[in-house]
């Protein structure tokens, strides 16, 4: 404790060298802090785009089967999912191919992926209620699809039009309510989009059961999954997390994260040069000042003490500063967002939301100052094994 104090009396006599160095310290670690906390929101709007239009947190598939069985196991995962406080909301589709073709014999055809969905949940979450640009969104009494701009445009479609779907068991002819666009080629050429309640005029095709299982901020996907697997209503279906189902989305997070963790690692590497370089410098202004310490009997291990304690005691306060102003900045920007679509208005991850939302965490709020304090304490042992190696007589010569 007392070499403690002592290393405080140092820091405090040495007020303009100490303010300085605290402060560039400071803002590193702020720094730090709100670029993690912009990492964080930028992996968060990613995913949520990529749930909203594909997946869902989790993804339950099955099949194929007859349709009237597909209607009966998409309402049984409805019902598996009621209990569970983690899922916030299930949407039950029912999926299957066909080829689609416009009045103009010109145009040719087209293969798409018919889903079939309920249109009151699907509008809550799925982007595409929201990205109509011609008609309107499905109603659930009314018999009709939705086809992407790109589809529209290459079969020459437009509301109130009628195209023929042929699948492997038949053909139908199908009223055009409107056209949408999310900005996802795959989604926009390639999907079309009808009512649940349409199921009895594709009685005869077997289709893909498939469920979007929205889960709640923070919840464990894993532990979630489990406990839908143990339940036996529909012991047949395959329940993966989004991280399966969208391989590459997770990819993109674990590279920004990774890129982050480099980030960090070189601003740390800088910050630690920068406190050996001012106490080496500091060092050397006081040599005759060590000297005089070791005259007195002051060991070398303790002069080492002293000049380690001076670094971790300018890097707490560092810290803490640092941390403060970080966390209040990372939160302000949280709240305000940070509107990216002038970078990404070509990336199929931000099509839909392009705002994102800076989120503090607790390893991006607490994991910047540790290193710091931790890189401060390392870079400190060269100017302290300089200062404890130097002896008496060649201490006292330096004026």
């Amino acid at each position: 404790m007392f070499w403690l104090r002592f290393s405080f009396r140092s820091c405090v006599r040495r007020r303009r060298k100490t303010v300085i160095t605290l402060l560039g310290i400071a803002f590193g670690v702020a720094a730090l802090i709100v670029l993690g906390a912009i990492m964080v929101g930028v992996n968060d709007t990613m995913v949520e785009n990529a749930v909203s239009l594909w997946a869902g947190h989790l993804i339950s598939e099955q099949g194929p089967m007859p349709m009237a069985e597909a209607v009966e196991q998409a309402n049984a995962r409805v019902s598996d999912a009621r209990d569970d406080p983690s899922i916030e909301k299930v949407l039950p589709r029912c999926l299957f191919p066909g080829i689609l073709k416009g009045d103009d014999p010109d145009k040719g055809t087209l293969p798409t992926e018919l889903w079939l969905v309920d249109p009151e949940k699907e509008s809550g979450t799925s982007p595409v209620p929201h990205s109509m640009v011609m008609g309107r969104y499905l109603q659930d009494d009314e018999q009709g699809i939705l086809l992407g701009r790109a589809a529209a445009s290459e079969l020459g479609i437009k509301t109130g039009d009628r195209v023929t779907l042929t699948t492997s068991e038949g053909e139908y002819s199908l009223y055009v309510t409107g056209i949408f666009d999310t900005g996802v080629e795959a989604l926009d050429r390639s999907v079309a989009f009808a009512p649940l309640s349409m199921h009895e005029t594709f009685q005869e095709s077997r289709v893909m059961v498939s469920a979007a299982i929205m889960c709640s901020p923070g919840a464990d996907l894993e532990q979630v999954r489990d406990r839908l697997r143990e339940r036996k209503t529909t012991p047949e279906a395959k329940i993966m997390v989004w991280q399966d189902k969208l391989p590459e989305v997770a990819q993109l997070v674990d590279l920004n994260a990774f890129a982050m963790q480099v980030v960090i690692l070189l601003v740390v590497a800088i910050l630690g040069f920068g406190v050996a370089n001012a106490l080496l410098i500091s060092v050397i202004d006081r040599y005759r000042y060590y000297a005089i310490l070791k005259a007195i009997g002051v060991r070398p291990s303790e002069v080492v003490t002293t000049i380690v304690g001076e670094a971790v005691l300018m890097c707490l306060a560092a810290g803490i500063l640092g941390t403060l102003v970080g966390c209040a900045l990372s939160l302000l920007w949280g709240q305000a967002g940070l509107d990216l679509s002038k970078y990404t208005s070509h990336n199929p991850h931000f099509s839909v939301n392009s705002v994102i939302h800076p989120r503090l965490t607790l390893a991006m709020a607490l994991g910047p100052q540790a290193l710091a304090l931790v890189a401060a304490a390392l870079a400190s042992l060269w100017p302290a094994a300089v200062a404890a190696k130097r002896s008496v007589s060649s201490g006292m010569r330096d004026l």
